[in-house]
């Protein structure tokens, strides 16, 4: 595509991140060595200065690479508007972690009118604008389009979103946290969780870590988080049981767990445990 559009617009934003992508090997080796760049933080003196240090290398070391070096002028006009206008900061920060969606809408246009036509819709350059604006915006370019067209964008629409959608792990651990009503127990209880994933922790004995915490705290919604927590078990590398009765018998009675019982009290309160397991 041209270069096209006033030298602070959203397409010239977007024309000048594509000519600098091209100048990278692999998207991987664009993304660490200039986007993580210009998406860290610069909001001072200091933190600005160091962040055009690294972009210089980045743009200029590679002798051999004319085309980057030719770049880093534009670039350097880019960053002092952005660090003079936080209005044009917002707009490139949007249009740096836009820039690959946009780019696969391009793929499917056939011109750069149609492109110009679609970045405006996506109303970067209004950050006032709701997500309700957006999509209407969006809908009215789509019905510039021919049926092709509109099909194309339309299915890189759909991947966009469904890849935007919270994980099935997310939505789980939202239910949890309703349920739970406490946020200091769900920091404790996401903890439990991310710390034993990092570690490797077999699911049956993270598992009875949330049991354990969950019942010191608040015993009565068990139930609840045990029935959303069948639901996360099938994403872990573990062994199926038929009741939760059955994964403590297996992996704590019967796992030397039965010396641990040395008393009356013990035994009575790991009893009170297995009653309160259920399907």
């Amino acid at each position: 595509m041209s270069q096209t559009g006033h030298p602070h617009s959203a397409i010239h934003l977007y024309n000048f991140l594509s000519s600098v992508q091209s100048t990278f090997s692999t998207v991987d080796e664009y993304q660490e060595q200039f986007e993580t760049l210009l998406l860290s933080p610069h909001y001072t003196p200091e933190l600005f200065d160091t962040v055009m240090v690294k972009l210089y290398n980045v743009m200029t070391l590679e002798q051999q690479n004319e085309r980057r070096l030719s770049l880093w002028p534009e670039l350097q006009k880019i960053m002092q508007a952005a660090k003079q206008d936080p209005q044009y900061d917002s707009l490139l920060m949007r249009m740096i972690e836009s820039f690959f969606f946009i780019r696969h809408v391009d793929s499917v246009l056939n011109n750069d009118n149609q492109l110009e036509a679609f970045i405006r819709s996506l109303l970067l350059d209004s950050p006032d604008a709701d997500h309700a604006q957006v999509m209407a915006s969006i809908a009215g370019f789509l019905q510039t389009l021919d049926r092709t067209t509109r099909a194309g964008v339309e299915s890189v629409l759909s991947q966009q979103r469904q890849a935007s959608e919270p994980s099935s792990t997310d939505k789980l651990l939202l239910q949890i946290r309703r349920i739970l009503d406490d946020d200091v127990l769900f920091m404790q209880f996401n903890e439990i969780m991310d710390t034993d994933t990092i570690a490797g922790v077999a699911w049956n004995e993270t598992l009875l870590k949330l049991f354990q915490l969950v019942q010191s705290r608040k015993p009565e919604v068990w139930d609840s988080i045990s029935s959303i927590l069948d639901q996360a078990q099938s994403a872990h590398d573990t062994t199926q049981y038929s009741s939760y009765e059955e994964y403590v018998q297996k992996n704590f009675l019967d796992d030397g767990g039965q010396q641990y019982l040395d008393s009356e009290a013990d035994r009575a309160r790991v009893e009170s445990m297995l009653g309160s397991l259920s399907m």
